[in-house]
């Protein structure tokens, strides 16, 4: 008996949580940054497209808010999140490669290495380039190296750097050693911190 009204309480503060979060006009900010909270003690589908969605709302607040919940929830959040990585919004592509990055979720690498190259948005590029970073897999190097070379957006660039530095290895240290040239000196020195902690 004590089982199920535990479970009756988790069922109606889950039905709450996602009602609150989704609702805009109806709930304070405050509330909706507390739906948001209470979501990641989840791992329900329903929970976990919520808060992936809100990586788009309209308050930063509770962007910021459901990005720490992903975070929190971590791996169980991959499937969906590989399948964000493909949202039509760039907010929400660039809050899933944050994520994934964060996880080191291997699975992710080919859908962001097509990011990195091919996605219209700047800041949806660089969050793919870290991501590819913080995962690890030296088959992004050659990915890395082309966006460091040829990407127009200088942050994306940097970003491209940051992510070779982090994996490693002579390939990607003779991307970096070309960079050194780059027009844009936050790239420049993007590529020089890189290969220093290559050292």
């Amino acid at each position: 008996m004590g089982r199920q009204v535990h479970r009756s309480d988790d069922d109606r503060i889950l039905r709450v949580a996602l009602d609150a979060l989704k609702s805009y006009w109806q709930y304070t900010s405050v509330q909706r940054q507390q739906a948001a909270i209470a979501l990641r003690n989840y791992e329900t589908e329903a929970s976990i497209s919520a808060l992936i969605e809100a990586l788009d709302d309209m308050d930063p607040a509770i962007r910021r808010t459901a990005l720490q919940s992903l975070q929190h929830i971590g791996r169980p959040a991959s499937k969906l999140l590989l399948k964000a990585l493909q949202h039509s919004k760039g907010t929400i592509r660039r809050g899933a490669a944050q994520v994934l990055g964060e996880t080191k979720t291997l699975q992710a690498t080919k859908l962001l290495q097509r990011i990195v190259i091919d996605d219209e948005d700047w800041s949806t590029r660089a969050a793919a380039a870290i991501a590819l970073g913080e995962i690890g897999d030296v088959r992004s190097i050659r990915t890395l190296g082309t966006s460091l070379r040829e990407d127009a957006d200088y942050q994306v660039r940097e970003a491209a750097a940051n992510g070779l530095g982090k994996i490693g290895g002579d390939k990607a240290r003779r991307f970096l050693k070309r960079a050194l040239d780059d027009e844009n000196q936050y790239v420049r020195v993007a590529a020089e911190i890189a290969l220093d902690r290559m050292l």
